[in-house]
């Protein structure tokens, strides 16, 4: 098996059952979850770098906010959205004070390796049932250091948005 079969493969048993089970919708890689004014969404991304010997990924979440997302990027929104779309977005490592890249090699311990990227996707989908409405969010990125304020922006104008289309 290849490092790029085994990341495959981690993705197939660990990360899609458990995102399936939270609610997600799959589209490949990437998980989304639409709820009132926002999306949730989480993506594993391959590093352009692998090579037939090894194999480097990230997991990577955000928060897509659309009725802000013209208005912020003069930019009309994108029908499929993707990890590089989300307003707020971060590595998962950041919530766990883990790993920021996962590399997979003829050397990767691979029961280390699943329950490394178990306990990162266990991490995520918490984080992301903490935010249950569009003013969780607020509070939901006070736990993502790195980030500072970047969704307040986001928040305050999906609730006026929201408030002139109902």
């Amino acid at each position: 098996m290849t490092p790029k079969d085994s990341v495959n493969q981690l993705i197939k048993t660990i990360v899609k059952p458990a995102f399936k089970i939270a609610g997600f919708r799959i589209d490949g890689n990437t998980f989304r979850k639409e709820e009132n004014g926002f999306v949730k969404l989480f993506n594993v991304q391959y590093s352009q770098f692998n090579t037939y010997l090894s194999a480097a990924f990230y997991l990577n979440a955000g928060l897509y906010f659309p009725l802000t997302y013209g208005w912020r990027y003069n930019w009309p929104p994108p029908s499929r959205v993707k990890e590089s779309d989300c307003q707020f977005r971060f590595r998962t490592g950041d919530l766990t004070g883990r790993h920021r890249a996962y590399n997979v090699d003829e050397n990767t311990d691979a029961n280390q390796l699943a329950q490394a990227v178990k306990e990162e996707i266990d991490a995520s989908i918490q984080w992301f049932a903490s935010i249950k409405e569009l003013g969780d969010c607020i509070s939901a990125q006070k736990q993502i250091h790195s980030l500072g304020q970047t969704c307040t922006y986001d928040v305050a104008l999906t609730y006026a948005a929201l408030e002139r289309y109902s």
